[in-house]
């Protein structure tokens, strides 16, 4: 598994580890399938020929195989792969990781295991907006403003805002 703050980026692929139970070395890795990845994140990666792919994940969801090379290029192309979670989220990433197997050109192995990358919440910037005001003297001035995050999950809330630079005497 894999831990990433919100709004980061963490390499995945680096954290995946794939081991055979091989005592003879006739085993070599053929395809790496990892799939899960949500709707809204980019994962990048560089591919067995060593082009690096972006891929800008659609609403239903995307898988992505590494194979076609050799297994040296497999697990290079692996170490490569970064998932950032969707845009202001902290929601967990479960993802899938199925790596098949060849044993001497005729049994083929394929096992899969569950990869979680944890998303750590971290609190989005307010931004304020309000035009210019002005006022008469000795009476209030109204100052409209707005307060706007950039949350999309509903898990922040503006508690306070504070106006500072107003000059002595004005209350």
């Amino acid at each position: 598994d894999a831990s990433v703050d919100e709004d980061g980026t963490v390499n995945i692929g680096a954290a995946i580890g794939i081991t055979f139970g091989d005592p003879d070395g006739s085993e070599v890795l053929t395809d790496v399938t990892v799939s899960g990845f949500p709707a809204g994140s980019v994962v990048t990666y560089t591919d067995v020929s060593g082009t690096l792919q972006t891929i800008n994940v659609p609403t239903n969801g995307f898988s992505i195989s590494l194979n076609g090379g050799t297994e040296a290029q497999i697990r290079a192309a692996l170490a490569t792969m970064t998932v950032p979670p969707p845009p202001h989220s902290d929601v967990n990433i479960p993802l899938n990781v199925q790596a098949t197997m060849v044993d001497g050109g005729t049994s083929t192995l394929t096992n899969d295991a569950d990869f979680v990358v944890d998303v750590a919440a971290i609190a989005d910037p307010a931004t304020l907006t309000s035009p210019a005001h002005s006022g008469v003297e000795d009476q209030d001035i109204p100052l409209p403003f707005q307060v706007a995050h950039p949350d999309v999950d509903g898990t922040e809330v503006v508690e306070t805002v504070v106006i500072t630079g107003v000059p002595d005497g004005f209350n």
